[in-house]
């Protein structure tokens, strides 16, 4: 009787284990989902309303709403336009429309600044991205931040570079009118302003990029290479200017990280892929 008993005891915590590791009939197993946590992994699964990472710990079933926001997943293509207005007068790079007060003088406070508008949807969401989620109390996800996204045929995650090449980088609060500003490198920037709490006005500018050399592709779609302007850190205003390029990759004005970004009263003509008027995406905040 009892070697009966041992071999129901061990059939029985064998069954068990298989439930829990989900094995042999190739059902998928979860994590038990904990309120007001913050999981981070790899997008496997999107459904309706609901999202799997795979992470350290197993697989996670996130539930998401209406009221869920998609942060560092809102980008603009070419020829489109952001915020506010009529779509079809940003055709062919004629002027934006008004934007919020921009800043005066050098390094002055922006004054209340709008929400952050860098935001997609779960549209937006593609298998194999990086991704954190913030769940509330009730384990719904509040938040689904993008990481990183896989390069399309390198099998591996798109980075964010360490560094960029530029032309004229601005780390300290600065003005500037008038002037012309021209690159012509490989996957360049013209304008790079990447210092926190810095400010960088220009006004009546005109900022041109020409590069056969430039390669676009995800590094320009996701972090700004290439990109005629960009701003990673602090503030960047553009007024009254002229922005044209002619280069793989090469969007007019990119906000990416924690830089912001204001562009008013601005003609931006763009030619080649990858390279969209304006872009924001990992969480930057542009205003037009």
């Amino acid at each position: 009787m009892k070697r009966i008993f041992y071999i129901f005891l061990i059939a029985t915590m064998s069954l068990s284990s298989v439930t829990a590791c989900s094995s042999s009939n190739g059902e998928v197993s979860y994590i038990s989902v904990q309120a007001n946590e913050i999981y981070e992994g790899t997008v496997s699964e999107i459904g309706s309303d609901y999202i799997t990472i795979s992470t350290d710990s197993g697989n996670a079933k996130i539930s998401y709403t209406e009221d869920t926001e998609f942060v560092g997943f809102g980008r603009m293509g070419k020829g489109q336009r952001p915020m506010g207005g009529n779509p079809e007068e940003m055709s062919n790079g004629e002027e934006a429309g008004t934007p919020p007060e921009r800043p005066e003088g050098n390094g002055e406070e922006m004054g209340n600044q709008p929400e952050d508008m860098a935001k997609g949807t779960f549209e937006d969401v593609s298998i194999n991205d990086e991704v954190e989620i913030l769940v509330d109390e009730n384990g719904v996800a509040t938040t689904v931040t993008l990481l990183g996204r896989e390069m399309a045929g390198m099998g591996g995650m798109s980075q964010a570079p360490t560094e960029y090449n530029f032309v004229n980088e601005y780390s300290s609060n600065t003005d500037i009118s008038g002037e012309t500003i021209s690159s012509t490198g490989k996957d360049e920037n013209g304008v790079l302003v990447a210092t926190e709490d810095v400010k960088v006005n220009l006004d009546n500018v005109n900022m041109s990029r020409v590069s056969e050399d430039s390669t676009g592709g995800d590094n320009a779609s996701f972090y700004g290479v290439g990109a005629n302007a960009l701003v990673t850190a602090g503030v960047l205003n553009i007024a009254n200017s002229v922005i044209t390029t002619d280069s793989a990759g090469d969007t007019g004005v990119f906000s990416y990280g924690n830089g912001t970004a204001y562009v008013s009263d601005t003609t931006i003509k763009t030619s080649k892929d990858t390279s969209g008027g304006i872009h924001v995406a990992g969480g930057g905040t542009l205003y037009e």
